[in-house]
Parts: C-alpha cells; sequence; structure tokens
C-alpha cells in the first residue's frame, strides 16, 4: 500500500471469506453489489444439507461407512 502512495488505507483479511461476510448479516451485506438474499439463504441450506448428510455417514474416525 505503501507504493501506491496512500498512508490512510486500511488492509484487512476477510475471515471466512465472502460467506463469513454475508453471515455477518446486514451491516455487512448492504456493501455488497448485487447482494440477493434469497440467493445466499438457498446456497447455505443446501450446504447443510450436504453437510448434515455426510456427517451421517462419517464414523468415529472420520472414515465413510460402508
Amino acid at each position: 500500500m505503501r507504493a501506491v502512495g496512500d498512508d490512510d488505507m486500511q488492509v484487512m483479511v476477510l475471515e471466512g471469506g465472502i460467506k463469513g461476510w454475508v453471515k455477518s448479516g446486514p451491516d455487512f451485506t448492504r456493501l455488497m453489489d448485487g447482494y440477493k438474499e434469497d440467493h445466499w439463504t438457498k446456497m447455505f441450506a443446501e450446504e447443510e444439507g450436504k453437510t448434515d448428510a455426510v456427517e451421517t455417514r462419517m464414523g468415529a474416525g472420520g472414515d465413510l461407512k460402508q
């Protein structure tokens, strides 16, 4: 940033990526161009469903049950 000559610019790491940003709520999503709540709600629901299905098939050691 110093090479650009802007000493006032702040650089931060976005923990959790864009999904973390969305999950942080309206204070953050209002800053997103083209944010569509229904898209993200559906995507998170689908991911949770997939996670639940994988956890159901997982054994205690992390191997898939046969």
